[in-house]
């Protein structure tokens, strides 16, 4: 192969169709765990609330752990933010995350309804 050339591998169309299945039951996943939790009543995190019932703004370690497995930047473009760093800041909870930019995420990725 010559220096200037360069080898891309993809997936089979099949093989690229079964992953992104496999994100969508993990979405779904997600969604069926969260309206059990709501049902329930038990253990739903105050930053999940609706603003008006009591939303308390999520710590640097929920933050994290809810973004997961996005990187800031997929997140950034998500809510339409144009710096990851700000994502990074919300994590070091410097400044608190906006009701809003939470709640949207949270709606994006199938957590809440």
């Amino acid at each position: 192969m010559d220096v200037n050339e360069a080898k891309i591998y993809l997936l089979t169309l099949e093989k690229q169709g079964v992953v992104a299945s496999m994100e969508a039951i993990e979405r779904i996943g997600k969604t069926l765990e969260a309206l059990e939790k709501m049902k329930s009543g038990k253990d739903i995190p105050k930053s999940w609330l609706l603003y008006d019932k009591g939303w308390e703004a999520p710590n640097g370690e929920e933050i994290r752990e809810t973004f997961r497995p996005y990187t800031g930047s997929q997140v950034a473009k998500m809510l339409g933010i144009t710096n990851a760093r700000t994502v990074r800041k919300w994590i070091g909870e410097e400044p608190k995350i906006p009701y809003a930019s939470w709640r949207l995420f949270l709606i994006l990725t199938g957590r809440v309804i």
